[in-house]
């Protein structure tokens, strides 16, 4: 059981624990949010481990990911702890993460942004909440970025 925090009162919600592989065809961002769809959650706390990422620019988002990285970035994904929630047919996504980019280009290129995929399918495991959305203080001093759409952030 997770409850629903607010200044007011605390209602219960119906958490599932559950475990699913995304994909790496399509940025992270909408992988994302096909696995809300695809287990008929609304919002989801989500942990992401050990994943391979990529960023090349400019690579349409229903492109399919490179057997090579010719231009770009890749590294790798430690762990990203993030809050996703469909609001009508965009999501949110907030949270916590630490990843490293590798090569020079890394260094240039600090952040995750909206092109970020995974370089290949990656397990993830959480709780998935299938009314409403996940309404929570834990998170709010984390702010989206809203030139790149994309609020995960770098643990410094």
């Amino acid at each position: 059981m997770i409850r629903r925090f607010s200044k007011t009162k605390a209602d219960p919600e119906k958490a599932v624990r559950f475990e699913d592989i995304i994909d790496g065809y399509f940025p992270l961002r909408e992988s994302l949010r096909q696995m809300l769809v695809r287990n008929g959650f609304a919002s989801a706390s989500v942990t992401l481990s050990h994943a391979p990422i990529m960023d090349i620019p400019g690579l349409a988002p229903d492109a399919p990911v490179p057997l090579r990285l010719r231009h770009g970035t890749a590294g790798l994904a430690d762990r990203l702890d993030i809050v996703v929630a469909l609001c009508g047919d965009d999501l949110m996504v907030v949270g916590h993460g630490k990843w490293r980019w590798h090569g020079e280009a890394g260094a240039q290129h600090p952040n995750l942004s909206a092109q970020t995929r995974l370089a290949e399918p990656a397990f993830v495991r959480g709780f998935g909440l299938a009314s409403g959305v996940l309404h929570t203080d834990l998170f709010d001093r984390i702010t989206a970025d809203q030139r790149i759409g994309f609020a995960v952030f770098h643990n410094s």
